[in-house]
């Protein structure tokens, strides 16, 4: 068994012009020695397994007092094998390239008091797994790169979750955004690449929304009733075939940056309603 073990012990030293004391970070990725019985296993804080080569080290996460984060690379059904995380204080658990049935598995036997981060890109997901519905105390969910067209009603429950980060799927349902609207503790909300063809203005339900990415989709204009976001704070809409943009967006007093990148609105209209009308905004535009 391989794997790649670096621990950097940094005390009382000034680094990038912070002053760092008393830090321990080991980090485990493939292809370097380690016992199950080195003394080193309750100092590592970030595991990197990947299915071919570490599933004995897997056995030994119960002593790994410390590990704060996971990724699991490339593990599909018959790789289930018997090991707990739910004793262990993860604070962030991803995969890439898993199987569904893996997912589920190892998210069933999550403790969710510590996990306040799932990630789950490039896992070619149809659905979200089940498991995942019932770690209510997610803060940040990362679904981008899969290939969902819609989510589960259910995801609602998830009443701390902050960031949903949805981009590159194939999501552009009324009834997706309709659950999405319904996620009233939303901070960050990414759809960019998600195939959407119009402004979905349901999203203006989210009453604490204050970044929306919704980079190169279909949507030709920003229309009325985008003045309803009112905490937005971040608006990203560049690689659009935008071709207008509604007054009212000038009343979204709180937006800080607007990015508008590739969009073929004129020159004119970007002055009339972004340069003259909002002076507190910082804006963004290129071709």
């Amino acid at each position: 068994m391989k794997f790649i073990l670096i621990i950097c012990f940094c005390c009382c030293q000034f680094v990038c012009g912070y002053s760092i004391e008393n830090i321990l970070n080991t980090v485990v990725h493939r292809d370097s020695n380690i016992s199950l019985e080195s003394d080193s296993l309750s100092s590592i804080t970030e595991l990197y397994p990947c299915n071919y080569d570490s599933l004995d080290l897997l056995s030994g996460l119960n002593k790994m007092s410390h590990l704060r984060k996971i990724i699991f690379s490339d593990y599909d059904d018959s790789s289930v094998v018997k090991f707990s995380i739910g004793s262990t204080k993860l604070e962030y658990i991803g995969f890439r390239a898993c199987d569904t049935k893996f997912i589920d598995k190892v998210l069933n036997d999550l403790s969710a008091a510590s996990i306040d981060t799932i990630d789950l890109e490039y896992n070619r997901l149809a659905e979200v797994p089940p498991a995942l519905l019932k770690l209510q105390s997610i803060q940040v969910l990362n679904l981008r790169n899969n290939i969902l067209r819609a989510l589960p009603s259910a995801i609602i429950r998830m009443k701390s979750l902050s960031s949903l980060d949805l981009s590159n799927n194939k999501i552009d349902c009324d009834s997706t955004f309709r659950i999405i609207s319904s996620m009233e503790s939303l901070i960050l909300l990414n759809l960019s690449e998600c195939s959407i063809t119009s402004f979905p203005l349901v999203l203006s339900n989210l009453k604490r929304l204050q970044i929306l990415y919704l980079a190169r989709n279909e949507i030709v204009s920003i229309p009325d009733g985008i003045e309803n976001l009112q905490a937005l704070e971040y608006l990203i809409m560049s690689g659009y075939k935008l071709e207008s943009i509604s007054p009212k967006l000038s009343e979204l007093t709180n937006l800080k940056y607007l990015r508008l990148d590739s969009c073929p609105i004129c020159v004119e209209e970007r002055n009339q309603f972004i340069m003259k009308r909002m002076p507190w905004c910082t804006f963004h535009w290129s071709h």
